[in-house]
């Protein structure tokens, strides 16, 4: 609703919304100059939590805006989730936590911008080794891999 209304109007009907997204961008300016790597684990409880009260469920914001954030990553937002996913055993079965990382480290691949061509063939070569467990990620990574 906040994107189909002036924002100061919606602030005014909302006051408490406006307290938590300022919360939310003091929280953003306080890690704005994590390394990816720390960025990404900073963020790693708060989509595996189930939505509980972590940050940014507490400012009602969601999942999308913590991938919002690790955009201005660029290519090494990329090349960390890809050496990421690399560290899973795809012949062995993948338990839900397992599941979890390998969907945040998929999504925040989508945030990353242009991937170069070594790095569309490390998705292709993973969608290889995810396939038979884990057929709609390998499909999504090729089509990052184009």
């Amino acid at each position: 609703m906040r994107k189909t209304i002036d924002l100061q109007l919606f602030y005014k009907v909302f006051p408490d919304i406006q307290v938590k997204d300022r919360q939310f961008e003091a929280e953003l300016n306080q890690i704005k100059d994590l390394p990816v790597a720390a960025a990404l684990d900073y963020w790693t409880d708060a989509v595996n939590s189930g939505y509980i009260d972590v940050t940014p469920f507490v400012y009602t914001k969601c999942e999308y805006d913590i991938f919002l954030h690790l955009q201005h990553y660029g290519n090494e937002l990329a090349a960390e989730c890809l050496k990421r996913l690399e560290s899973f055993n795809y012949d062995s079965e993948i338990d839900n936590k397992e599941y979890g990382f390998i969907a945040y480290y998929l999504e925040a691949l989508h945030f990353a911008g242009t991937l170069t061509e070594s790095q569309k063939l490390t998705c292709r070569k993973l969608a290889e080794r995810m396939q038979s467990q884990l057929e709609d990620e390998a499909h999504n990574l090729l089509a990052l891999a184009k």
